[in-house]
């Protein structure tokens, strides 16, 4: 025999969990829009703003059901600081993303400059001298002077 949720009400004592243990409970003994009114119903009478229940935790799964519970300063503030840190976090994975694609492309293209000079029969050494870095010129072109010729500086084969 079920027993109905609006019989058993979470009091400003019991935990953000607690709370959303019986919304979930109204919601499937009444559906969500009824379950909706109930809720605040009982929580503006036994809870409400400032009260220990009242967490950035059941605000924001109020806000997915479609409720949205006021509350005071202190939470106001602790959701605007959870709103920065959802942002750096959001951030964060885009940087990571782009720094990781940029090693990948990195990595690709120093992979093709090796196979493409292997096989026009560069030497390693001569493959070094030929590598931009930067400067026009490649190489042989830091400080405007040459770093030798190929005939001077002694390959590896």
């Amino acid at each position: 025999m079920r027993v109905d949720p609006s019989k058993i009400i979470p009091t400003s004592d019991d935990t953000a969990e607690s709370w959303i243990a019986f919304h979930k409970a109204l919601k499937s003994w009444f559906g969500k829009q009824s379950a909706n009114a109930y809720f605040l119903k009982f929580w503006g009478q036994r809870a409400g703003a400032g009260t220990s229940a009242d967490t950035h935790d059941l605000r924001e799964y109020m806000d997915e059901q479609g409720v949205d519970l006021t509350t005071d300063f202190k939470g106001e503030m602790t959701d605007f600081g959870m709103g920065i840190v959802d942002w750096f976090g959001d951030t964060a994975n885009v940087l990571r993303a782009v720094v990781i694609g940029t090693v990948i492309l990195g990595v690709g293209l120093i992979a093709y400059y090796i196979v493409k000079s292997t096989n026009r029969g560069k030497t390693p050494g001569q493959m070094i001298l030929d590598a931009p870095i930067g400067l026009k010129g490649g190489a042989r072109a830091i400080g405007g002077k040459s770093l030798g010729s190929a005939s001077s500086v002694k390959l590896l084969s």
